[in-house]
């Protein structure tokens, strides 16, 4: 069979016409989809693909590195949550098969609660195997599923650069144009911005101390300007305390009022940021401790201003390095 052209919408509805000759399931899946990529593409536009095999074999939705929907010659294989199936299952007579891995091999089964977990990153994540006659009727109850397996995907793993040169605009404008509406594509960095650590892959977003150097330092400086006017418009004292390495960022005052601020700028719009073993303590001791985190830092500014009380509600605290000392003795 000669190679799929991935840039091809003619070469997608082929495919696609190839596998499912039933107009309500056709329709049915390529919904989902669609749905599917605006969800993703809305919680990070940078970390999904969409994979238009080059040998005809399958159209694949990649969210980080771990594939959410597959859709194939005979099944449509959807990620899911365990447990969001389970609730599923109690409230409706769906008929799923489900395919676990059992350190050797796949395996379907019938039985939910029985299903090895996969191989995969998402803990508790099942594939749900549905033949095509049986899509209309089922996919409505998986969405939710499905979107939940793809908010921990695309926060748990990076998109690999081979993932990336996989991604198929052509099956995008080819669903576009079945859809009748715009299906994003996704917005991958630059060559001169790409150059991320693996916790600013993992997240999706730079800024926040996970881009290089000279993005951090201007999402930086946009984030404490904007927490400087803010509070300066709302009739606070700013008085700029970073040079002085104390746990925060801006002294604040306003009357017998003061808060110690914390500034975080993140060049995306999920907030997530390094913090030091130093700001956490200052969280801990500090009773006028704020924390100010402004996603969209150089292009449309958002504040999120937390106390030390609700930081540690909630936060969830990861470790991403480690020092290293050699034993003494």
């Amino acid at each position: 069979m000669p190679k799929v052209n991935r840039k091809s919408p003619e070469h997608a509805q082929k495919i696609i016409d190839g596998f499912i000759a039933d107009e309500y399931a056709k329709h049915a899946i390529l919904s989902f989809l669609a749905n599917a990529i605006i969800f993703a593409n809305g919680l990070n536009p940078q970390n999904w693909n969409l994979n238009l095999d080059k040998n005809g074999g399958f159209v694949r939705l990649n969210v980080g590195q771990e594939y959410c929907i597959q859709i194939s010659s005979r099944y449509v294989y959807i990620l899911t949550l365990k447990e969001h199936v389970r609730k599923r299952l109690a409230e409706t007579q769906l008929d799923l098969k489900f395919i676990g891995y059992d350190g050797k091999k796949d395996v379907v089964m019938s039985d939910l609660e029985n299903v090895p977990d996969m191989l995969t990153k998402v803990p508790g994540s099942v594939v749900c195997s549905i033949e095509h006659q049986n899509l209309a009727s089922t996919l409505p109850y998986l969405e939710e599923a499905n979107r939940k397996f793809i908010e921990y995907a695309i926060r748990s793993t990076k998109l690999l650069p081979k993932m990336i040169g996989a991604h198929s605009k052509g099956f995008i404008d080819y669903l576009s144009q079945y859809c009748e509406k715009q299906i994003p594509n996704p917005s991958y960095p630059s060559e001169e911005e790409s150059d991320y650590d693996l916790t600013n892959e993992r997240e999706g977003k730079s800024g926040g101390g996970f881009g290089n150097p000279e993005t951090n330092r201007k999402v930086e400086q946009a984030a404490i300007a904007y927490v400087t006017d803010y509070y300066k418009k709302n009739g606070w004292s700013v008085k700029s305390i970073e040079s002085e390495k104390c746990g925060f960022d801006l002294l604040c005052t306003k009357g017998e009022a003061q808060e110690h601020v914390e500034v975080k700028g993140v060049q995306g719009d999920f907030v997530s940021f390094i913090i030091t073993n130093g700001e956490v303590k200052q969280v801990q001791t500090d009773k006028h401790f704020v924390l100010c985190v402004v996603t969209s830092a150089l292009t449309a500014p958002k504040l999120h201003k937390f106390t030390a009380e609700e930081f540690q509600e909630k936060f969830v605290l990861e470790v991403v390095s480690y020092r290293a000392s050699l034993k003494q003795g």
